[in-house]
């Protein structure tokens, strides 16, 4: 491995969308549903909508703790019956 081919900071959702929203901010996205409906936005849409998101978890007390994200829940992997 060549020296520097590490990034010196931890990947995350929001650091790829500030990259996003930073240098394609305006470029559109489409988006097309089974229904027929498209749905557009762009990239700094999206990123203002996840940090909204973000911010109303932490309102209501949710850990957005990359940890706790992958963290098996037991019930998940509980048998029915």
């Amino acid at each position: 491995m060549s020296l520097g081919a590490m990034q010196d900071f931890p990947l995350r959702i929001m650091r790829i969308l500030d990259h996003a929203e930073r240098e394609h901010g305006g470029r559109e996205i489409v988006s097309a549903r089974a229904d027929g409906t498209v749905h557009r936005t762009d990239w700094k849409r999206v990123a203002l909508d996840a940090r909204r998101l973000a911010q109303a978890l932490v309102r209501m007390g949710v850990s957005l703790s990359a940890n706790d994200a992958w963290r098996p829940r037991p019930s998940a992997y509980r048998k029915n019956g």
